[in-house]
């Protein structure tokens, strides 16, 4: 049986990473809610500790081609967003144009430094690149937390988003129909669920905030929901077709990735709509 065919059938590890899933969900997005309402610091903070671990996941988890680069590329660039936007201290995206601009130059000069070793280029490139846009996308809840309302608009997209994964990891152990495809066990229902609990978890936020109806905080539940859903199901392809190296505990990065990737990936899409509610 080959080793595709092996991960076709859903069986006691893809239960296991379900179950950390969902559990990692449950802890990791009330805790980065808490943290922005402490304040700015344990917010940075939140955020670094949930860039970091991405970072690892990323490169063991996927046997990331040029894994040293991808290492420093992919703490520089999530460093440096987090720096620019709390350095200036206000609710912009602005200062992340120049960290993106300057990551195109630094993964080129990345494949040029491999030298003798540069195989699978493609793979390397697009790899550190999406682990770069991840980092940086991560870093806009410290500009959306300088908004009106902003400790609530973060807490609020984070906990939706937490709902929702952790929602959906649950139903897709039970019931994942129907299926994006049959090799990986993500269904329509789930991801209908994460949309549905989002919404209600944004709307709970909205409760008692001067600057934010139900209506608004229910469209950013469901918009960071959703979009962390549908992320988690493109985790779920890559978890099935990666080749991630002989680690003793490489199938804990793939469930990391489950989770910190949709909860870093979605905070562009927060920012947006958190402003949007409040403008």
């Amino acid at each position: 049986m080959s080793r595709h065919a092996a991960r076709a059938d859903p069986g006691d590890r893809i239960q296991t990473e379900y179950l950390v899933a969902a559990g990692l969900a449950a802890v990791a997005a009330p805790g980065l809610a808490v943290a922005a309402h402490a304040g700015r610091v344990p917010l940075l903070a939140g955020i670094g500790l949930l860039q970091a671990l991405l970072v690892l996941a990323w490169v063991g988890g996927t046997g990331l081609p040029g894994r040293i680069g991808g290492l420093l590329i992919g703490a520089g660039v999530a460093g440096s967003a987090d720096a620019v936007l709390y350095a200036r201290d206000r609710a912009s995206l602005a200062g992340l144009l120049g960290v993106l601009g300057l990551t195109v130059p630094a993964v080129l000069v990345h494949q040029l430094c491999r030298g003798v070793v540069r195989v699978r280029v493609t793979e390397s490139l697009s790899g550190v690149v999406a682990l770069a846009t991840a980092g940086t996308s991560a870093a806009s809840y410290l500009a959306l937390s300088r908004a009106a309302e902003g400790s609530r608009l973060v807490s609020a997209a984070v906990v939706a988003t937490g709902v929702g994964l952790t929602a959906g990891r649950l139903v897709d152990l039970v019931l994942p129909v129907p299926r994006f495809a049959q090799e990986v066990p993500h269904g329509l229902f789930a991801l209908g669920v994460s949309v549905a609990l989002g919404a209600a978890a944004g709307a709970a936020h909205a409760l008692g905030a001067p600057r934010l109806d139900v209506g608004e905080g229910a469209l950013l539940g469901a918009g960071t929901a959703g979009v962390a859903a549908l992320v988690a199901v493109g985790v779920g392809y890559l978890a099935y077709t990666a080749e991630p190296r002989p680690l003793r505990f490489g199938w804990l990065a793939l469930t990391y990735l489950r989770v910190g990737l949709p909860l870093a990936s979605v905070g562009p899409v927060a920012y947006l709509l958190g402003l949007w509610a409040v403008g």
